[in-house]
């Protein structure tokens, strides 16, 4: 069945969707700021230790420039490398840079210098 230009009439166009979203802006972000905080409320409550620990570390991490810095500079020039002798000097030189990371557990750190050093006899072991 063909439909008539009554039919036609009756629904709203796009461009009146758009204008009933504009006038309904302000109650309709407020509605979305609280659903938000809802689901991020519900989303908090069901972390388990383990995830609430790791969203501490990202936060600390976020919050340290040097340490954001270095973890960017691991992965783009340290994870990518095939040759154990490149990751090796690339780790020493990205630490020596960038030094450690107030965001790293002791041991993340002790681990970190114990692999630049040891990476410069045995870069296999990196």
């Amino acid at each position: 069945m063909e439909p008539t230009a009554t039919d036609l009439t009756s629904h709203s166009t796009p461009a009146a969707q758009v204008d009933d979203a504009r006038s309904a802006g302000p109650a309709l972000a407020e509605r979305a700021v609280t659903l938000a905080a809802e689901l991020l409320a519900a989303a908090k409550a069901k972390q388990t230790p383990a995830e609430q620990a790791q969203a501490a570390k990202l936060a600390r991490m976020v919050a340290d420039p040097r340490g954001k810095a270095l973890v960017i500079a691991l992965t783009d020039q340290l994870f990518r490398s095939r040759s154990p002798a490149r990751t090796a000097d690339q780790l020493k030189y990205l630490l020596e840079r960038y030094g450690g990371s107030a965001y790293f557990t002791l041991w993340e750190q002790l681990g970190l210098r114990l692999g630049a050093w040891v990476g410069q006899a045995l870069p296999w072991l990196v």
